[in-house]
């Protein structure tokens, strides 16, 4: 309570001030309040104004700006006109010299904003792509995780990033976590992009791992992405194989969504060449099993219906 009144007679003091603010100063003030989730409305849009005028007089520094942009979206708070400056001002191209803009935690900042706030802004996705191109070895897992995560949020395609983002960690796979690495292979699919060396070794590295321990989005998101992609690696598919017989083991506890991804997964997965197809077929069997369970929709039950026909009629 105390601290709440002690920022809100903050805010009011820096709404009556905000001409008198720089910009570094501005961007550390919505930084903090974001950081504290606490956001009076008025000042942010106060700020925002403050703002834009400042992009036009003044230069912010790479930090600045992605603090500021990250303080807006962290608070969800919209700000279309800010967020449509400062895509002009982000990353330009006289400065790629500075070590500093390209620092993927600036980058990282940027477009996590611009995707969760849902503010399209073509020509800074492809600004970021090309800056970032030289320097994709030296992002983390983490760091790598959210640009690719970002992209696909944002729905905007940048082939040659993707291209050079899986050539660049390739060698770090082992580093990632479950959730991070099946967060990348499911940018790739929600983008439809196809990088099979990334995801045959993924599956191999994911398949040395304790699938016991996998939870149900980790394993929903990644069969998912495996038959969006229709990518069918080599010999038995011995993960997506264990991996259903995971999902199997404890479909009681999928809800009706995630079973019904299982089933579209196994479908799809079953008609791809070298699959083992008993597992896939037993899991949809099951589903259909509990259809009275779940109270799937007509719909939903007729394509139950025709997946596990389908599928069956595939091993006659």
């Amino acid at each position: 309570k105390m601290l709440e009144q002690l920022l809100d007679t903050i805010a009011t003091i820096v709404i009556e001030r905000s001409s008198q603010f720089k910009p570094q100063e501005l961007a550390i003030i919505v930084w903090a309040y974001a950081t504290l989730e606490h956001s009076p409305p008025q000042l942010f849009d106060t700020l925002a104004r403050a703002a834009i005028t400042l992009l036009d007089n003044q230069d912010f520094t790479c930090r600045g700006m992605a603090n500021t942009v990250w303080a807006y979206a962290k608070m969800n708070h919209t700000s279309p006109e800010l967020f449509t400056k400062m895509s002009t001002c982000l990353f330009l191209d006289s400065e790629t010299n500075n070590a500093q803009v390209i620092h993927p935690h600036y980058i990282n900042n940027v477009l996590w904003s611009y995707a969760t706030i849902g503010h399209q802004s073509p020509e800074l996705f492809d600004r970021i792509a090309k800056l970032s191109l030289p320097h994709l070895q030296d992002f983390s897992t983490l760091e790598a995780t959210n640009t690719v995560l970002s992209y696909a949020h944002a729905n905007h395609s940048s082939s040659q990033l993707y291209d050079q983002m899986a050539t660049a960690q390739m060698t770090k796979l082992e580093k990632f976590n479950t959730r991070n690495l099946t967060a990348v292979l499911k940018s790739y699919a929600l983008l439809n992009h196809s990088s099979p060396a990334l995801f045959e070794n993924a599956s191999q590295v994911l398949l040395l791992r304790d699938l016991e321990e996998f939870s149900k989005m980790e394993i929903c998101d990644l069969v998912w992405s495996y038959a969006t992609i229709n990518h069918c690696y080599q010999k038995n598919n011995q993960f997506l194989d264990k991996l259903f017989d995971v999902a199997l083991q404890h479909v009681e506890n999928f809800n009706k969504s995630e079973l019904i991804t299982l089933a579209w997964a196994a479908s799809i997965l079953t008609t791809s060449p070298n699959t083992s197809f008993g597992c896939h077929v037993r899991v949809i069997s099951r589903l259909k099993e509990k259809e009275s369970e779940q109270n799937y929709s007509t719909e939903e039950f007729k394509m139950l219906n025709h997946w596990d026909t389908w599928c069956r009629e595939l091993l006659e």
